[in-house]
């Protein structure tokens, strides 16, 4: 066995060498070449490549050279403008401004000409204008003013402006302004874009007083020609929160769409209206409610009246009106369902709410009513309503009650929300008025030897929103004013120190039942 395996395999090697001479036969035969003609060949490959690489890279070095000067001959003729700008280029780009736009420029002398990103001319401290009877009034005051221009023209001489950017820029808006904002949003816009950068807008009183404003990321300005759509898209801020702001005109159908979106508050409005329709439309979604509205403008206020709008799962019905000058508000609403311990949200969107920036903002001013006659979680009480007067940087909540129809109302006499060293606090006096006794001490189990004739109970509160932290400051009964009391002010000391807590219905009925069983009258 082994001699076979060596002969098999001294056979194979044997083919494999025959194989192997038999290819290289043939392939020095084919060529007939000998070593020596092999190397002259090879040099000769050599060479010419050598040639073909110098060839190629005096090619390369010559086409570089061609485009240098090409570009060198680019940016001379995109200097051009620059180079022989004339003394009547303040005036030229006012009236161009003017015809491409419909805005009354007024343009400083210190203008000058770059090529970068694209050609266009840079004016500082520009002035916008606008009518305001029979004078001019200033409407904005922009640091930066960029006018881009078509380069297709510069041999002619020829500024034909491709679009315009704002950047820096305030804008004072009064009640005066309104026709001009509605001409040009109705008038439509230029092909060739405004572009507006890091601006604010102000909104000002008769009396030139700043009732609001809001900031600006940018603002985009176009007419798109395909959709045939105008378009006004913004982002920014207002009272501090991010929004972003969607107008648009459309000429077929012609309907006007506004879509605002706050994002960090889970809040979205949609305004439909169709051109030179009196009554307009507004969709209010906030997570789960949905708000419709239909409004009109009458004078100088809108008239708003809630259609099918809803609160979560519950009917939601309002009305009223909101006046542009002096700005303020009188709406007044019912609910179907309130659940008491959604009202107060967490602490960061309770921060958010109860700042300068926004409810509590010196210059919101207004009065909103909200009722419910069918009260959830309310355990004792299963109605509410809730006045609140928002006074600049208070909100007053005088006259608001929660009640209980045969056993008693608790009164809110007087009470405001306010901000105090970046705490958002409440203080307020309250009344309770018992309507049944008999059946208030049955609520409270207060037996007949502890039970007094007592008709309303009178205390005082304040209560740090941002840290849910309570304080009484006085317990009184069937006196508005404080007396003495030693039994009364043990229950007050024990409560603000924290020995006694009040979490739940059983331990509320228990302080209860102990304040009135101090009383002596």
């Amino acid at each position: 066995m082994k001699k076979f395996k060596i002969q098999s395999f001294i056979q194979k090697g044997f083919f494999k060498k025959n194989i192997l001479s038999k290819l290289f036969s043939k392939f020095f035969t084919l060529f007939n070449m000998s070593k020596g003609a092999w190397k002259i060949s090879f040099n000769q490959f050599k060479k010419k490549n050598i040639e073909n690489y110098l060839s190629e890279k005096f090619r390369l070095n010559y086409a570089l050279f061609v485009l240098s000067i090409v570009f060198f001959l680019y940016l001379l003729y995109l200097s051009i403008p620059g180079m022989v700008m004339s003394e009547n280029i303040q005036k030229e780009l006012e009236e161009k401004l003017k015809r491409e736009y419909n805005l009354d420029f007024a343009l400083t002398p210190d203008i000058n000409y770059s090529i970068l990103p694209k050609p266009h001319y840079i004016i500082k401290d520009v002035v916008l204008f606008t009518e305001k009877t029979g004078y001019q009034k200033e409407f904005s005051q922009i640091k930066r003013l960029k006018v881009f221009i078509d380069q297709n023209n510069f041999f002619k001489m020829n500024n034909v402006i491709k679009k315009i950017e704002i950047k820096d820029a305030n804008f004072f808006i009064e009640k005066s302004d309104f026709n001009f904002i509605d001409n040009f949003l109705n008038n439509g816009f230029s092909k060739n874009s405004i572009e507006i950068f890091k601006s604010k807008i102000f909104y000002k009183s008769n009396e030139g007083q700043i009732v609001s404003f809001f900031t600006l990321e940018n603002i985009l300005i176009f007419y798109d020609e395909l959709k045939k759509e105008n378009s006004l898209i913004s982002k920014g801020k207002i009272f501090n929160i991010p929004f972003i702001f969607d107008w648009k005109y459309d000429e077929n159908s012609k309907e006007i769409i506004t879509k605002i979106k706050l994002n960090p508050l889970k809040l979205s409005f949609l305004n439909k209206s169709k051109k030179n329709d009196e009554n307009k439309n507004l969709k209010i979604n906030f997570k789960r409610s949905k708000l419709n509205t239909n409004y009109f403008f009458k004078n100088d206020s809108i008239i708003l009246k809630s259609n099918n709008s809803f609160l979560g799962t519950n009917k939601f019905e309002y009305n009223g009106k909101i006046n542009l000058d002096p700005f303020d508000f009188q709406i007044e609403s019912e609910i179907q369902r309130l659940d008491l311990k959604k009202i107060f949200p967490n602490r960061n969107i309770l921060n958010e709410i109860f700042s300068k920036e926004f409810l509590l903002n010196e210059n919101l001013n207004g009065r909103f009513t909200i009722k419910s006659n069918s009260l959830n979680n309310g355990n004792f009480f299963n109605e509410i309503l809730i006045n609140s007067n928002y006074a600049g940087e208070k909100i007053e909540l005088s006259n608001s009650k929660l009640l209980n129809k045969k056993i008693g109302s608790l009164n809110l006499d007087y009470g405001n929300i306010y901000l105090e060293e970046n705490d958002i606090l409440f203080k307020g006096k309250f009344s309770f008025e018992i309507f049944d006794k008999d059946r208030f001490y049955r609520k409270f189990l207060v037996s007949k030897k502890k039970q007094k004739n007592i008709e309303r109970v009178y205390f005082g509160l304040t209560y740090n929103l941002s840290n849910f932290d309570a304080k009484i400051f006085f317990i009184s009964l069937n006196n508005d004013k404080p007396v003495e009391n030693d039994s009364l002010d043990n229950l007050i000391y024990g409560f603000n120190n924290n020995s006694i807590t009040i979490n739940n219905w059983i331990s509320l009925r228990s302080f209860v039942s102990k304040i009135l069983s101090s009383y002596s009258g």
